[in-house]
């Protein structure tokens, strides 16, 4: 029986090992595809905008909605039941009195409405309860013919003064998109309130659509989409990369915006970056969907790119605008709930799981001289304490103590042999 004698190198550390998609559950939908479509939402362009967060103690999906009179609906995020309607006593003005909204970590929802013309106010309204009417958390006098309201980023806490609210203009003005931050400063008696004046992270990005999303990375930099677009990005100091990084039309549809970051998926190979994964709204026919997409290094034009999960359509209902909302929540190592909204189409959440990667199988970059026969995989040199062999869900599948042959009969594909010899493991991707 022949023996061949192998090196495990670069060919076999290029195999994508790790890179499998995640699968993905339906917790609830209350969708036009599933003949549930709320009253609330309709089918009149009325609801626009979604938010999700915890807020008197119950975790909440937060709909803004104009459906037969201003109203915002709480649902309960556990199976999509409504739960409450805040009070919107002294909710008034904006082309849309109110479109989108978020939830602080410390359990404030805010909601804005959306303006588009010189002197017009963009407002922020403010629930600390369901019971009580909102107030002005922001209030900010357009200088130009801006349109922003259509969608909002809300992070942090309004208790600790970390909380801020990004509006991303989705009209140029003097040829520009401008993306604003509202930050919070001291209200002079220990608390916190946001500062009407915004700051101003960018006021150069030459061209823009409808429903323009941005969302913070992990390394300080902006994703940003907007419908008619590829992903991009901004540096951290609102700068646009040179060269500009942009998703490939391969990969990402035009048709899309609410960009939402999920996580970072650790590298299995010692050196290698980790996969960041991006959901997104799809609308369009066949559509109204969220896309998961995974982007190796965080690197929006990587050459692995690529849609990992399509989450279920939602309807077929006309969406012309290609109003949308994607919203993550729960996020785990190794799970997140994603949160759907479809303009006229419904809502849904998404429990997504990737598969277990232990850590201590890890890649190294030190190689193994390896033989093998069609029924035996022999580490050859000292024999080893243990030879133990994974496969590419990170199940251990054979093992063997004190010896250096391990019986391969009837496995296939790509797997990872971890080796202890003297009490130094050495870990590689093995093609059987």
């Amino acid at each position: 029986m022949k023996k061949i004698t192998l090196i495990i190198v670069a060919i076999l550390v290029a195999a994508n090992l790790w890179a499998v998609d995640p699968s993905w559950t339906r917790v609830w939908e209350k969708s036009a595809t599933l003949s549930t479509l709320p009253a609330y939402i309709g089918t009149g362009n009325n609801v626009r905008g979604m938010g999700v967060g915890t807020f008197e103690g119950e975790k909440v999906v937060v709909i803004p909605t104009r459906e037969g009179g201003t109203a915002v609906k709480l649902l309960k995020a556990s199976d999509g039941t409504e739960w409450k309607n805040l009070n919107v006593t002294g909710i008034s003005g904006g082309t849309f009195a109110i479109s989108d909204a978020g939830v602080t970590t410390d359990g404030k929802i805010l909601v804005c409405n959306m303006v588009n013309s010189t002197s017009s106010v963009f407002k922020v309204y403010r629930w600390d309860n369901s019971t009580d009417a909102p107030t002005v958390a922001i209030s900010y006098t357009l200088p130009a013919a801006h349109r922003i309201g259509d969608h909002i980023t809300v992070k942090g806490s309004i208790t600790n003064g970390t909380a801020k609210v990004y509006a991303f203009s989705t009209a140029l003005v003097n040829s520009k998109a401008t993306l604003f931050r509202f930050d919070m400063v001291s209200d002079g008696n220990g608390g916190y309130v946001f500062d009407n004046t915004p700051t101003i992270i960018t006021d150069q990005v030459a061209a823009t659509g409808g429903y323009n999303s941005v969302d913070l990375m992990p390394d300080g930099k902006y994703i940003y989409k907007y419908n008619g677009s590829q992903m991009l990005k901004l540096n951290a100091d609102g700068s646009i990369p040179s060269p500009a990084e942009s998703s490939s039309s391969s990969v990402i549809a035009t048709g899309g915006n609410s960009v939402r970051f999920i996580m970072n998926r650790p590298a299995v190979n010692e050196g290698d970056p980790d996969t960041a994964y991006v959901a997104y709204f799809r609308y369009g026919s066949g559509q109204e969907r969220a896309n998961i997409v995974k982007f190796p290094g965080g690197t929006l034009n990587s050459s692995g790119a690529a849609i990992s999960v399509y989450l279920p359509s939602l309807g077929t209902n006309a969406n012309a605008n290609g109003a949308g909302r994607v919203a993550i929540d729960d996020v785990t190592t190794n799970s997140a709930n994603v949160y759907v909204f479809s303009t006229n189409n419904g809502i849904g959440k998404y429990s997504i799981t990737w598969p277990d990667t232990p850590s201590s199988l890890k890649v190294t970059n030190e190689s193994l001289k390896i033989s093998k026969t069609s029924s035996l995989l022999i580490v050859e040199g000292n024999v080893p304490a243990s030879i133990e062999l994974f496969n590419s869900l990170g199940e251990k599948v054979q093992s063997v103590i004190n010896k250096n042959e391990l019986n391969i009969s009837n496995l296939r594909g790509i797997h990872i042999v971890r080796v202890n010899v003297n009490g130094k493991i050495t870990t590689q991707k093995i093609l059987l």
